[in-house]
């Protein structure tokens, strides 16, 4: 399978996943009610900045696909949503593009819409070799706020054709960060990061992680839905690999780290149990692709009032009326989340 077929896989499969193999663990998160306190939902401050702006709600569209001609219509939906909403927008891996500058689909996304705050996306592993003047043109040609660098061990591993230099990883975030044109934040892909690799990353200059722990969508689930997968005798075990969301928020919190909390993240709910836990933002990618396929951007629009409204609710009933005093409300976790941490 090359490139393109397995980006439109991703594509395809990830709008049918719909159980994730494990839990994130944010429903391990409570939040007191608090009826004495509560405030207006109406009232309620969700705003915050993020590099500079002021997002009108702590989400950010996590990154999802690029690259391929049916990426196109949908990322250009999403920025369209997105700069409705004042939310930024992460891309899918710039890799196809980094080859081969035609492949521009799904890329180009503020040529139609330049207010949007945009995000670029690279692996680590590749960055390690990247010729920073394709980066650099990149960076210039779709108009880049700050790029993510993410790390996919488990998801290299599950690709037939995946790179298997993962000792790498931390010489492509090291390039990036002394590369230094935009923002770089560092990322996984759906198995979490764990404290050590939390304190390296911190020690090593990295101030924004989004943490994307399991829970959410699985690249491993989505690789082993090919046909006749070679490995997947030795990769069925895996599938319940990995760092559930909750607990990666929390230690990335305790490293000093400035956290975006994805995987699993469904409700406006779990935008505020985020928040609670440490996070600054909530990233969702998933859920956005299935609004698009059922009802297009009023689909996506939908989406977004129900993420704002749930958010503003829990806050309104924990009597936090801005995300400040949300991050210092009482809160008890379950056994299963007490665990981890």
């Amino acid at each position: 399978m090359d490139a393109s077929e397995r980006k439109l896989h991703h594509i395809n499969t990830s709008s049918q996943l719909i159980t994730p193999p494990v839990s994130s663990l944010l429903d391990e998160v409570f939040l007191l009610n608090d009826p004495v306190h509560a405030c207006s939902p109406a009232a309620v401050d969700i705003s915050t900045k993020f590099l500079g702006r002021v997002l009108k709600a702590p989400i950010i569209v996590s990154s999802m696909t690029g690259g391929i001609p049916e990426a196109a219509t949908f990322n250009l939906a999403l920025a369209r949503m997105c700069v409705r909403h004042a939310i930024p927008m992460a891309l899918g891996s710039l890799s196809p593009y980094l080859r081969d500058h035609d492949r521009i689909w799904g890329f180009d996304v503020k040529k139609s819409e330049p207010d949007l705050m945009l995000g670029g996306n690279i692996g680590a592993i590749a960055a390690a070799d990247l010729e920073l003047e394709r980066l650099n043109h990149a960076m210039e040609a779709l108009g880049l706020d700050f790029m993510f660098v993410h790390l996919n061990p488990l998801h290299e591993l599950a690709q037939p054709e995946g790179d298997r230099h993962l000792h790498r990883a931390m010489d492509g975030i090291k390039r990036l960060l002394d590369w230094g044109r935009v923002p770089v934040l560092v990322k996984e892909v759906g198995f979490g990061l764990s404290k050590r690799s939390l304190d390296t990353l911190k020690e090593s200059g990295v101030i924004w992680v989004d943490v994307a722990g399991s829970g959410g969508t699985s690249f491993l689930d989505i690789e082993l839905s090919r046909p006749n997968h070679p490995d997947r005798e030795v990769l069925e075990p895996f599938r319940t690999w990995g760092i559930p969301t909750a607990p990666a928020v929390m230690w990335a919190k305790e490293a000093g780290l400035r956290v975006i909390g994805s995987g699993g993240v469904r409700t406006g709910l779990d935008v505020a149990r985020l928040l609670a836990l440490g996070a600054q933002l909530a990233g969702v990618a998933a859920p956005w692709l299935r609004a698009w396929q059922d009802s297009g951007e009023e689909g996506m629009d939908h989406l977004y009032t129900v993420l704002e409204t749930g958010l503003r609710y829990a806050m309104a009933l924990a009597g936090a009326g801005t995300i400040k005093e949300l991050q210092h409300v009482p809160r008890v976790l379950g056994d299963r989340l007490a665990q981890w941490v």
